[in-house]
């Protein structure tokens, strides 16, 4: 198998880019629940919409440390953003869960 590591930014800013369109799509879909779960939905909608932003939002500052990182031969990993991102998800997973427990009760 061959490498070019050389694209390796350019994937990872490709994955990022995915993962804020999935948020913000999800986002406007959840909209379509305000009848069914009340306001309470607008508000985990908004919360997914602003993390989707924030990624789309630090993409090039992000892409250019790699950039960076790779002519200098080493890349350190986004921790705080993959953790950010991990925890945003679980608790907004969370709340989406108990909306839809509550609206079934």
């Amino acid at each position: 198998m061959v490498r070019d590591p050389g694209l390796q930014p350019e994937r990872t800013n490709l994955s990022w880019s995915r993962t804020a369109m999935r948020l913000m799509l999800t986002a406007t879909a959840m909209l379509h629940w305000v009848s069914s779960y009340g306001r309470p939905v607008v508000l985990v909608a908004g919360l997914l919409a602003y993390v989707g932003l924030v990624i789309y939002m630090t993409q090039v500052r992000r892409y250019r440390r790699q950039f960076l990182g790779m002519e200098r031969g080493s890349i350190a990993p986004s921790v705080l953003g993959v953790v950010t991102l991990t925890v945003s998800t679980v608790v907004l997973g969370l709340v989406s869960l108990v909306l839809v427990i509550i609206g079934a009760l």
